[in-house]
């Protein structure tokens, strides 16, 4: 049914009303909102009815059983408080979603959000606090000089995202769940209010993630349950930065950064190989120019033989997807089909070993080749690579100009999909065969 999508990376409109784990109205905030809306509530307040007196406190995770999910959330619009703009539009907006099917999903994906969102705070607190731990200092200081330049160099949004900082206290923010049939690589979609159809579905509990892929592999699907550092609510919320994304290396951290701001960005519905593919270039060449500005060649250039590693492991996997794709399409039986799949697959992975034996840097892309690969991690995989050559290629054609790049891709966006897959591949075909590697090869360690 059409729920809420979040992901590696993952985009979802959430009001800002206290929800619990499990889909369950907790007893103070879908009613008394405004306790909310100012950050207060307790699991066993009474519950307020219009009209009315309050109920008897009810016990936490049991406000479910009164059956009064509608009337509850009417409450918020017209019951004892009025509440202020911001609150009414999203208690609207939550009554909208929860018109629909799949309002156990919209639960969980709200009291997520708010959970994330209560444990925000200022980074100018923090930096300003000297009992801030040194490392978490010099992540918010990064953070502050990237954003800087992603503003005013790349032209991305300035609406208070990443100013704020939330430990969850676990290692992933979302858990995303992505699945396919077993003979097909056309993925499962779900359609979400806001975000369109996508490819993969998130969960704020790895647990809540895992039980639902359960089902879909006792359905016969591949799945995948992928750990997410950071989602954007597409600018509709000033996302906070977080203790997930805080592991990563400081370059990557600042790539991450500059991907999350790019769906802020520009944004389609309902296709998500275009926007992942938008926001990963967008992250490899806002990094590009940040590492440079900064006179760190040498860090660059060293990336960029990473990613050219890397290209190879992507072009390996696009192979295998072609001689599945042929495999899947001739009429064999289920066993003999079943077992040709797994050859291909360990195949590509023998052969992926084999290169890897002679790089320096060892198997450091083995997570591209797991095993257990499955059709479902291949489509995750294609999901964020498959169009990054082709924006690639756009922005060679606008000769380095951001704006006008950004320009085009708009154009694109604004496509219905079809003209807009016909444009893209028009794109891949006229670019040239550099431009789909590097758009700024290294010579001799030095950016040329």
């Amino acid at each position: 049914g059409p729920d809420l999508g979040l992901g590696a990376r993952q985009r979802v409109l959430i009001a800002r009303v206290r929800m619990q784990e499990h889909g369950e109205l907790p007893a103070d905030a879908p009613v008394a909102a405004p306790l909310e809306l100012f950050r207060r509530g307790a699991d066993d307040d009474p519950v307020p009815f219009p009209g009315r007196e309050p109920k008897q406190p009810v016990a936490d995770r049991a406000a479910n059983k009164e059956g009064l999910h509608q009337r509850i959330l009417t409450a918020m619009l017209t019951g004892m408080r009025p509440l202020s703009g911001k609150g009414r539009l999203a208690a609207a907006l939550l009554l909208l979603l929860l018109g629909g099917c799949g309002g156990g999903y919209y639960l969980q994906a709200v009291g997520g959000h708010l959970e994330v969102m209560r444990a925000s705070q200022p980074a100018a607190r923090l930096l300003a606090d000297p009992g801030t731990p040194a490392p978490l200092r010099a992540r918010l200081e990064l953070a502050a000089d990237a954003l800087d330049f992603a503003h005013s160099e790349l032209g991305l949004p300035d609406n208070g995202s990443y100013r704020s900082y939330a430990d969850l206290g676990r290692p992933h923010v979302v858990w995303n769940v992505v699945a396919a049939p077993e003979f097909s690589l056309e993925p499962v979609q779900w359609c979400f209010p806001v975000a369109g159809c996508l490819p993969y579905r998130g969960y704020f509990r790895e647990e809540r993630a895992r039980e639902f892929a359960a089902g879909l592999a006792a359905d016969g699907h591949d799945v995948h349950v992928g750990g997410v550092s950071a989602y954007s609510t597409l600018g509709r919320f000033a996302d906070p930065l977080l203790n997930t994304m805080l592991s990563w290396p400081p370059a990557d951290f600042v790539a991450l950064l500059f991907h999350e701001l790019a769906h802020q960005h520009i944004y389609v519905r309902n296709d998500a190989a275009f926007n992942e593919g938008f926001a990963t270039f967008v992250e490899r060449e806002g990094l590009r120019r940040y590492l440079l500005r900064e006179g760190r060649e040498a860090e660059f250039c060293a990336r960029e033989q990473a990613l050219a590693r890397r290209e190879i492991v992507l072009e390996l996997l696009i192979a295998l997807r072609t001689e599945l794709q042929f495999l899947y399409g001739q009429s064999l039986p289920e066993e003999e089909t079943r077992w040709r799949k797994a050859a291909l697959i360990e195949t590509t992975r023998a052969e992926y070993a084999r290169i890897a034996a002679g790089w320096d840097s060892g198997p450091r892309y083995a997570h591209l080749l797991p095993p257990g690969l499955n059709n479902a991690m291949l489509l995750a995989i294609a999901t964020y690579e498959d169009q990054v050559p082709t924006f690639a290629a756009l922005l060679q054609e606008q000769d380095g100009d951001l704006q006008a790049f950004y320009a085009r891709v708009r154009e694109l966006a604004e496509l219905l999909p079809a003209q807009r897959a016909v444009a893209m591949n028009e794109l891949a075909r006229r670019a040239r065969p550099e431009s789909l590697a590097r758009l700024y090869p290294c010579e001799n360690g030095e950016a040329s």
